[in-house]
């Protein structure tokens, strides 16, 4: 400790540090949620799309609607 410090004074340089890291972890984890929650959207939208390839590849045309 520096002899310029009382006992209770945080050093500006180490309350900046804390407040970079907070904030860059609240973006972090905000981030990680939102794309958690795209890859869940994808997984659901995924079992249509196969199937509509699927009518691709066996040279069908015919949409989802008409093929009954």
């Amino acid at each position: 400790m520096y002899p310029s410090q009382h006992i209770g004074e945080a050093d500006p340089f180490v309350l900046y540090a804390k407040s970079l890291h907070d904030y860059t972890l609240k973006l972090w984890t905000e981030s990680i949620r939102v794309s958690e929650e795209r890859g869940r959207g994808r997984m659901i939208a995924k079992p249509s799309r196969r199937k509509s390839d699927m009518q691709r590849t066996n040279g069908q045309t015919q949409s989802m609607d008409t093929a009954a």
